[in-house]
């Protein structure tokens, strides 16, 4: 069952400045739970727009100019859905979404952002079950819907490598990608998904659009990262423009990690950041606020997304009863002009 319970205008939220508007981060995310897109704004959630594809399963999504574009990794072969890459126009008056790219080789794509110099979404295609004709690896995708494929899974490569990505950021003072390999260790053996630990894997990205990987650090390999455990589920990372630090949340260990590259981008040293928490995944640095914004994505409704500041300190949950795996930090001056010109009145829906 859905209930509603009505925020306030723009113009009440903007009435108590210094309050949570100012202490919490502000953004917009994809509810998995219960598909649509949300907002953060103003201390409240809010929904924005439902998604109505069928099998909706949201995931990454980034701000470009004045519309926010989306993953959608419905589908998974069903024919009453599909996978791909949605815009979302004029989120805080009269929002509307119409599609980017859509079907094959589109396949549960999940981590997302915008390469303004390549005019490409970069994304990571991740198909829930593939086959032999799936790809699996890095796309590129136009603004105008043409798809590319950059960057393809190769398990002939000796591990540690790519495979099994789930997100990626775009990595400091270069153009190139940090990617995150779920099962692409060599450390660890076994079975299942955590059979195989994970390791952050660098891609390069040339000007015809073809990739390149060279492993980062293998993060189950303990006799490198120094660590007492490997980490053997690692799912979001996130990096600091300013420093060039890399954040990196595992789901095994429940934990939000800080990893150092030395000045030729190799691996220099990992240190735990914060731990205690419950199957962290989606990460975003907030360059706004200077912290983290992520998620903990627990199941049947009872996730979460926190923020923390860059030492670990000042844990503080700000939504809680939902999943999401796709948050995008957006500015607060911005989206009050926004609320204000739209005088949105927002709904806050659980189910």
């Amino acid at each position: 069952m859905r209930t509603t319970t009505m925020t306030l205008v723009a113009a009440a939220l903007m009435a108590a400045p210094g309050a949570a508007i100012a202490q919490d981060s502000q953004f917009l995310f994809t509810n998995f739970g219960d598909p649509g897109i949300d907002g953060f704004i103003g201390g409240t959630q809010t929904r924005i727009i439902d998604v109505t594809n069928p099998g909706a399963a949201l995931a990454g999504i980034v701000q470009v100019g004045s519309s926010f574009y989306f993953n959608d990794g419905a589908g998974d072969r069903d024919p009453m859905g599909v996978s791909g890459l949605f815009r979302l126009d004029n989120a805080f008056t009269s929002p509307s979404i119409s599609p980017v790219a859509t079907g094959l080789p589109i396949e549960n794509p999940i981590g997302l952002k915008w390469d303004a110099a390549r005019g490409n979404f970069i994304t990571v295609n991740n198909p829930f079950a593939p086959d032999a004709s799936s790809f699996e690896g890095v796309l590129g995708i136009t603004p105008g819907g043409t798809v590319t494929e950059i960057f393809e899974q190769d398990t002939s490569v000796p591990r540690a490598r790519y495979q099994g990505g789930a997100r990626l950021a775009r990595e400091a003072f270069s153009d190139s990608y940090l990617a995150i390999s779920l099962n692409g260790s060599g450390a660890v053996t076994g079975s299942g998904e955590l059979g195989n630990g994970s390791a952050l894997i660098r891609i390069d990205i040339d000007g015809s659009l073809s990739g390149s990987q060279s492993t980062v650090v293998d993060l189950a390999d303990t006799s490198v990262t120094g660590l007492a455990d490997p980490l053997l589920d690692t799912a979001g990372v996130a990096v600091n423009p300013n420093n060039g630090l890399v954040y990196l949340t595992d789901r095994n260990a429940n934990a939000i990690y800080e990893l150092t590259l030395d000045g030729t981008g190799a691996f220099d040293s990992i240190r735990l950041l914060v731990d205690g928490l419950d199957g962290p995944e989606e990460i975003q640095y907030d360059p706004f606020n200077d912290r983290l914004v992520f998620d903990e994505n627990r199941g049947s409704g009872l996730g979460r997304i926190s923020q923390v500041e860059l030492d670990g300190s000042g844990l503080q949950v700000l939504v809680d009863g939902v999943e999401t795996r796709g948050i995008v930090v957006i500015p607060a001056p911005a989206s009050f002009g926004l609320l204000a010109l739209g005088g949105l009145v927002a709904a806050r829906r659980r189910r």
